[in-house]
């Protein structure tokens, strides 16, 4: 009996010892799970305290459909649109109404009316024989006009400039432009054909535009006042020989290696008013000529294949004081210095 006694008793201190363990790890898991929520309630993000404004301020109450100054990034990048939306619809200088004055000069004609292609020297003064070239185009007849970029530097006739006999009428109180007097004309005028050396088919493979003359070894341009071939460009063995004063095109200097004629004392002609003027190419940047208008030959290749007959290219060449006088009756750009 006592041998049983004693194995009971181990056997029962054996399961109270299992279910102290037990309670124990309970007891352990149920502290644990206490832990861990106090700890979650703990990091939520608490309200700020409400505090009304200082004594004696009034605050300020920002509209619900605006950002406070200080808002968001994206909020203050909207600002600028928001400025150039007003800027848009805000009344400019030129939504005035036009003066009387305006409407007349506006609707006034000009030497450039139906035009769409300019060539523009501008030298100087009347006796500056070096002097710049820019191009004017404008998308239709009665557009503002706008300048191409490139300028190119040219010569003129080493007399300088007088007045032609062109699309714009000579000026009684300034030079005339006179047979053999060594300068160019001034005024707007007409460009002629093209012509050259170069056989026809470059000029195709070239895509220039301009009605092309390909020069032969009789071509001449007549400058005697008495001829019935006066001022033009003829075949010397096909027209009638009345005339003792020429020049040949086909020339040492290259010179008329390409080149426009300009309509300069066109008919009807003006004895001793001048002929055979030309847009060519230059000896040198520093040689004036002898009356035609000189650029280099890569400048002249570029302006031919930007001629256009179409666009009925017009050349002004004026000294820069008189083309002040000028521009704004001409509606030209502001910014046309040589």
């Amino acid at each position: 009996m006592n041998g049983e006694s004693t194995i009971d008793q181990a056997k029962g201190e054996a399961v109270n010892t299992r279910y102290r363990r037990i309670t124990t790890l309970l007891v352990s898991l149920a502290l644990a799970l206490t832990a861990f929520s106090c700890s979650k309630d703990d990091s939520a993000p608490q309200e700020p305290e409400k505090s009304g404004p200082p004594v004696g301020l009034t605050p300020v109450i920002q509209p619900k459909d605006e950002p406070a100054p200080g808002g968001p990034a994206e909020n203050r990048a909207a600002a600028p649109a928001a400025a150039q939306a007003v800027a848009k619809d805000a009344p400019k200088p030129e939504d005035k109404p036009l003066s009387a004055e305006d409407k007349a000069r506006l609707a006034a004609p000009t030497p450039l009316d139906g035009s769409r292609q300019v060539v523009l020297v501008i030298t100087g003064g009347w006796r500056d024989f070096k002097g710049r070239m820019l191009r004017l185009t404008r998308p239709g007849p009665s557009a503002p006009w706008s300048v191409v970029e490139s300028r190119w530097p040219c010569v003129i006739g080493k007399n300088g400039l007088a007045w032609g006999r062109g699309v714009y009428p000579q000026k009684p109180e300034e030079p005339a432009k006179r047979e053999g007097d060594g300068r160019s004309p001034a005024g707007v005028f007409r460009l002629g054909d093209m012509f050259g050396s170069e056989n026809t088919k470059l000029v195709k493979t070239l895509g220039l535009k301009m009605p092309y003359l390909k020069l032969e070894q009789t071509n001449i341009c007549i400058n005697d006042p008495a001829s019935s071939s006066f001022n033009r460009i003829v075949d010397s063995a096909k027209v009638k020989p009345d005339f003792k004063r020429y020049e040949r095109m086909l020339r040492s200097d290259k010179a008329n290696r390409w080149g426009v004629f300009i309509e300069d004392n066109p008919a009807p002609i003006v004895a001793d008013a001048g002929s055979c003027m030309f847009l060519n190419i230059w000896a040198s940047p520093s040689v004036a000529t002898a009356g035609s208008t000189g650029i280099s030959e890569p400048d002249m290749r570029e302006l031919l294949l930007w001629l256009d007959p179409s666009a009925k290219p017009l050349l002004v060449q004026l000294p820069a004081q008189e083309l002040a006088k000028l521009r704004e009756g001409w509606r030209l750009p502001a910014r046309l210095s040589p």
